[in-house]
């Protein structure tokens, strides 16, 4: 697996396309500040992988995906809380849960496939 930039990253890609979503799905009189945070923790999926990838450092490459990754949970507790605070439908919850489950796959089948490298 060899990448040239970080925006050759699946995750990255599929992390950027749901913060677009998120963007345009949230609204932000709703709940201000359950709204920044939702927007922090995508940002967070994206800028650690950037991040990592630029320091060309595959140890802390792995650990940074692992950072990743646990923004990806965290983005998923969030959305229960948006939902809960009525920001989101069950329609919305499901669809950008299910897309957090594929980015947090994306991101492990990285790290395996880093580990196998080693």
């Amino acid at each position: 697996m060899a990448f040239k930039h970080f925006e050759d990253v699946s995750a990255w890609k599929l992390a950027r396309k749901l913060n677009q979503e998120l963007t345009k799905t949230l609204d932000l009189s709703a709940n201000p500040l359950t709204a920044s945070f939702l927007r922090t923790c995508t940002l967070d999926i994206m800028n650690c992988i950037a991040e990592a990838f630029e320091k060309e450092d595959s140890q802390y490459f792995t650990k940074q995906l692992y950072s990743a990754r646990g923004a990806c949970g965290k983005l998923r507790s969030l959305l229960y809380v948006a939902f809960d605070e009525e920001i989101f439908t069950q329609e919305q919850l499901d669809d950008l849960t299910v897309k957090c489950y594929t980015i947090s796959d994306s991101i492990l089948q990285l790290i395996r496939s880093l580990q196998r490298i080693k």
